[in-house]
């Protein structure tokens, strides 16, 4: 059994929502939460045999192109779709020591001027994280908390310096 919590959600449209990536369903949790949203995801799972046609039809696909991911991007968060990224990439557990982000979702709303919504996952117990056996749940009910943190809104040009800067303060947020 799973309990949610997550709040208010109706203020989200059209924006980046970027959160700590703990489980291999917070997706499927966050977006049942977040109506009008779509994932960017890496390419690997486009060409997974068993995930290839529901990661085509449902989720951006980071492609090996960066413009046609902007393209994509920007074109969905001006139509009011949320665009969710994972900026550490994939799972990692929650006393790993060094989290690598990554500079996507900081570019996007450079570029976009999409508000960034940060939000910080935990679970109780820990399942489905990386390098851990699926069927290893536990024996009582799993909490999914989520806790939306102070809005990022982008300022200035899409450069390196104002990525990185960003960057940064999404990592500070989701941590």
């Amino acid at each position: 059994l799973f309990r949610v919590s997550i709040g208010d959600t109706r203020e989200i449209r059209g924006k980046i929502v970027v959160m700590n990536h703990l489980t291999l369903i917070d997706i499927v949790i966050l977006m049942a939460h977040l109506p009008d949203s779509t994932c960017v995801v890496k390419g690997a799972a486009a060409r997974n045999p068993f995930l290839m046609a529901a990661v085509r039809s449902m989720f951006l696909v980071n492609s090996s192109d960066p413009h046609v991911l902007m393209t994509k991007a920007k074109k969905l968060l001006s139509s009011g779709v949320n665009l969710i990224v994972f900026p550490e990439g994939t799972r990692t557990p929650r006393d790993a020591p060094n989290r690598k982000i990554h500079r996507g979702a900081a570019w996007i709303a450079l570029e976009s001027g999409a508000e960034i919504f940060p939000m910080h996952l935990e679970v109780d117990p820990q399942v489905l994280g990386k390098n851990q056996k699926f069927w290893d749940v536990g024996d009582r009910i799993i909490r999914y908390n989520i806790e939306k943190r102070e809005r990022i809104v982008p300022t200035g040009a899409a450069t390196r310096t104002n990525a990185i800067e960003l960057t940064e303060k999404m990592k500070e947020a989701i941590s």
